[in-house]
């Protein structure tokens, strides 16, 4: 549990607690012969703090990834006018050691009124296989929260798109009766799971190297992979409409580019000022 924040720490201060990794380099000291030190930048919900450890840095560098949770130990001193913590260990943080919430930028969106319209959209779909998969991200309670604060840039933007996506969704069933609902609904759920990661925000190199799209389909097939009767070619389809999402001209199945569309369709509104707030509304 988070005892103290970024913003209330003060020189003197004894830190044992948990923060966002935002920042870790190794750099040499003056006397090349003493090795690096680890330069650090950490973060929590009320903002981010420099901090320096100076012995063990090398070892510490090569268990720790950015945008992941750490725990660490140490005290705040004054360098000049800047505030730092002066550290003694630092390790990474067990999932579930700390509220995600805690780490991020308080969203600017109501996560509780969205996840009103995103999980009973996950428990009521109807093809079971389906629920089941989508269930596995949405029925996990730290899973929900990291997917409620993505990305780290903007908390709650994903949960708000996967929202608004639901809504226009459901109005396509008389439209387009042929439409595999089921499938676009999972699919509306899953795409963008990748950004929240095995419970906190991937780290910015994996995100630039994979792509989000790549992210989200590792996190899909993980989860598959624990449901070896989950019928081949759904899981195919599901899988290559969440590709779409990100990649709209690879669609070659209506769901993938009804998908791909509805998210131009919301980009639009949004950006002509057209878009209710999802938290308004019941798909």
């Amino acid at each position: 549990m988070k005892r103290v924040y970024a913003a209330d720490i003060r020189p003197g201060d004894r830190i044992s607690d948990y923060f966002r990794l935002v920042e870790a380099r190794l750099d040499r000291f003056k006397d090349a012969q003493k090795g690096h030190f680890l330069r650090l930048v950490l973060a929590d919900r009320s903002g981010q703090i420099e901090a320096r450890l100076w012995e063990g840095a090398e070892a510490a560098a090569r268990q720790l990834q950015v945008d992941r949770p750490v725990r660490v130990r140490g005290r705040a001193v004054l360098d000049g006018d800047r505030l730092r913590l002066r550290l003694d260990q630092i390790e990474p943080a067990e999932t579930g050691e700390v509220s995600l919430a805690d780490l991020f930028p308080a969203p600017t969106v109501d996560l509780d009124s969205l996840l009103d319209v995103v999980l009973p959209a996950a428990d009521h779909i109807a093809d079971p296989n389906l629920r089941r998969l989508a269930m596995a991200f949405y029925g996990d309670g730290e899973l929900v929260e990291a997917i409620a604060l993505a990305p780290a840039a903007q908390p709650g933007s994903l949960l708000a798109e996967v929202a608004d996506l639901l809504t226009i969704a459901t109005g396509l069933a008389a439209l387009s009766p042929r439409l595999d609902l089921d499938l676009l609904r999972a699919a509306i759920l899953l795409y963008g799971v990748g950004l929240a990661g095995l419970g906190i925000e991937p780290s910015r190199a994996a995100l630039s190297l994979l792509g989000p799209a790549a992210l989200s389909d590792q996190a899909i097939a993980e989860r598959l992979a624990q449901m070896p009767d989950f019928p081949a070619e759904l899981a195919l389809r599901l899988r290559h409409a969440v590709r779409a999402a990100w990649e709209p001209a690879c669609a070659q199945t209506p769901e993938a580019a009804t998908l791909a569309a509805l998210r131009q369709v919301r980009a639009t509104l949004e950006r002509v000022g057209a878009l209710q707030p999802a938290a308004s509304r019941k798909p």
